[in-house]
């Protein structure tokens, strides 16, 4: 009869499940950790505390951890993603409640690898598979429910997501998710003064939003202001000028680069100073985009194009800016003035 009560009373101590989350950014080669806190090098906590309740008030307990060495496989719009990743501890929050070391543990399970105490929490970790507690009871001089948060301990490098994501054959941008179930187990005292069990079925889930591509940098050379010079055509009845800008993009570029005009702009030069204004339609050529011929004679011919650069870390492209044949009659001497937007994106 005895036998059998206790085993109603472990089953009976089974809670509902809770979950804990962690959301990450990868964005080219870099990594953001919106909810996490470093503990040491390689291994963090959530900054969020995961609350419990109803749990049995006990006057004496033990915290307990389970490592399962499940690994966790983010799921996304390009596939499945495997993380270098291992719930390695749990974190137990006291409350306000600072519990007292008992001389001993209960003795059921194997010590775990790290244990300590800091005021109300207690940290426990295990390296390798399999269930450990701490190698001391904890005690409140009271009946009191023994603790109100949990958090997991994670050990992975977050550089190592930049390499687990570029392994995905078909990099598309977007929400990869995945989660693992994480049992846990505390021992306590009842009432009756029996030492027994209560199982929390936790899940650890991981969130991460993944741009494959990343613009980091683009310059231009010459820099500042152009000079366009004008040379006379063959017949001496038009004139005609052209610069170059050498462009270099650096980032890390899935496909290539997106190449944006701004609807604003205006595609003329324009007569500087007072009297009669006069004004001249140039061209824009991109010698690597898709649409070279971006603007011709001051009419936007595409608003956006595409510089195909697939698995590139640099782009090196030219803008030519021109004007040709430009009737003498039209025009009067003098100096010219313009300019023009242009945006660049990474670009999958």
């Amino acid at each position: 009869m005895k036998s059998a009560l206790l085993f109603f009373i472990f089953m009976f101590f089974n809670v509902s499940c809770y979950a804990f989350t962690l959301n990450a950014t990868v964005s080219g080669d870099k990594v953001t950790l919106s909810n996490a806190v470093k503990l040491a090098s390689n291994k963090y906590t959530l900054s969020d505390w995961e609350p419990q309740s109803n749990l049995m008030p006990t006057v004496e307990w033990a915290p307990g951890f389970i490592n399962s060495g499940a690994d966790i496989v983010l799921n996304g719009p390009g596939g499945s993603v495997d993380i270098d990743m291992r719930v390695q501890g749990m974190e137990y929050n006291t409350g306000s409640l600072s519990p007292s070391q008992s001389s001993s543990g209960f003795g059921i399970m194997p010590v775990c690898d790290t244990e300590s105490q800091t005021g109300n929490i207690v940290h426990l970790e295990r390296s390798s598979i399999g269930e450990c507690s701490t190698s001391y009871g904890l005690t409140n001089g009271k009946s009191v429910m023994p603790f109100y948060f949990l958090r997991p301990v994670i050990m992975f490098n977050p550089n190592d997501l930049v390499v687990n994501f570029q392994s995905l054959d078909d990099k598309q941008e977007g929400y990869y998710f995945g989660t693992i179930s994480l049992p846990l187990r505390y021992w306590f005292r009842s009432s009756g003064g029996v030492v027994t069990y209560r199982n929390i079925n936790h899940t650890f889930s991981m969130r991460v939003y993944y741009k494959p591509s990343e613009l980091t940098s683009i310059a231009y050379s010459p820099p500042g202001i152009a000079d366009m010079v004008p040379s006379l055509d063959p017949g001496g009845n038009s004139i005609s000028a052209s610069t170059t800008f050498h462009l270099i993009a650096k980032g890390i570029f899935v496909s290539g680069l997106v190449v944006e005009l701004a609807k604003s702009n205006t595609y003329t030069l324009e007569t500087t100073g007072t009297g009669p204004k006069y004004d001249i339609p140039f061209s824009l050529t991109c010698t690597a985009c898709d649409d070279q011929n971006l603007v011709v004679n001051g009419e936007a011919q595409v608003d956006r194009s595409f510089v195909q650069a697939p698995n590139k870390t640099e782009i090196q492209f030219d803008f030519e800016v021109h004007y040709d044949d430009i009737q003498k009659e039209t025009i009067r001497v003098g100096e010219y003035y313009g300019n023009f937007v242009v945006m660049f994106g990474a670009d999958i």
